[in-house]
């Protein structure tokens, strides 16, 4: 359940399988809600995609609240490490078959499923942005500040690669990391965790999958069932990926007492907004190294036999 008190969203678990009730609170930043009760209730009445089968959401003077009905099954993070390497490879595949479902739905421009401006990491510089593609000049006016590297023959280069705007947009889910899928009975039993899902270019998914997933054999194993199963208006899946994955590696964040902005004082791409102030995002001293590995195809873990 998530409720905001104190002028910060938390979020509550409830651990019933162990034989003790242990509760987990953790911080969850500004007053924004996110996308969660929203999106899986469209995909629960639009696609035959699993997810959870009610949600509740109520608030009153100070607070927000969430209370969800349990997926059928286990977390695939708590199945993992059971699985056969044949066992994995079926998760994965029933995944993005569900994703390719997804993405049949479009939109003419990044957007929520309510028509909302989309909140997301990539490309932008804080940990919750407003989504927007436009031209790579506008986009680079906003983050150059913050870039480390000063070699103009080698930006100039990379600015180069910065993708191709696309003619429409697809529902994406944003975060397929292993926690976020449910398994029963040998299937995928719900996608949970719709928070960051919006309409974003096609090659969005699998730049998230390729920057975000942590688990290294679900992360290959997702990456080749998108090759296999998902297309992009212009092929340029790989480039994409490579390209949000260098930005991340030399792109400074900027203090966090300068990153609040109005919400309507949104740039290309993505543009600063109010911030997380989630435990779990990396203080400065530990932000990515100063040129982290582009995307290659050898780049990804060996098949899971």
């Amino acid at each position: 359940m998530f409720f905001w008190a104190g002028n910060a969203w938390h979020v509550v678990y409830w651990e019933r399988i162990r034989s003790e009730r242990v509760t987990f609170i953790d911080s969850f930043g500004n007053d924004y809600i996110g996308t969660d009760f929203a999106t899986t209730k469209w995909v629960r009445e639009n696609t035959k995609i699993p997810v959870v089968e009610e949600m509740k959401y109520w608030k009153d003077d100070n607070s927000h609240f969430f209370l969800m009905k349990r997926v059928p099954g286990e977390s695939l993070e708590d199945a993992w490490p059971r699985l056969s390497g044949a066992g994995k490879k079926n998760y994965a595949r029933e995944v993005i078959e569900y994703i390719a479902e997804l993405r049949k739905h479009k939109a003419p421009s990044p957007q929520t499923v309510e028509g909302a401006p989309v909140r997301d990491q990539m490309l932008g510089s804080t940990h919750t942005s407003v989504v927007v593609i436009e031209d790579k000049e506008t986009w680079w006016a906003r983050v150059a500040k913050g870039i480390r590297r000063t070699d103009s023959a080698w930006l100039e280069e990379y600015k180069s690669r910065y993708p191709k705007q696309p003619t429409q947009y697809v529902l994406t889910h944003c975060d397929l990391n292993i926690g976020n899928i449910m398994v029963h009975d040998g299937h995928v039993s719900g996608i949970i965790d719709w928070e960051h899902a919006g309409y974003l270019p096609d090659w969005w998914e699998h730049a998230c999958a390729y920057n975000w997933i942590q688990e290294p054999q679900w992360q290959s194993l997702i990456c080749k069932e998108m090759e296999k199963q998902l297309e992009t208006e212009f092929g340029n899946y790989r480039d994409a990926a490579s390209f949000c994955c260098t930005f991340s590696s030399i792109h400074t964040k900027p203090p966090r007492d300068t990153e609040r902005r109005k919400f309507e004082d949104r740039g290309n791409f993505c543009d600063s907004l109010c911030v997380s102030t989630c435990p779990r995002t990396p203080p400065s001293n530990q932000r990515a190294p100063e040129r982290a590995p582009e995307y290659a195809p050898e780049r990804a873990p060996a098949d899971i036999s």
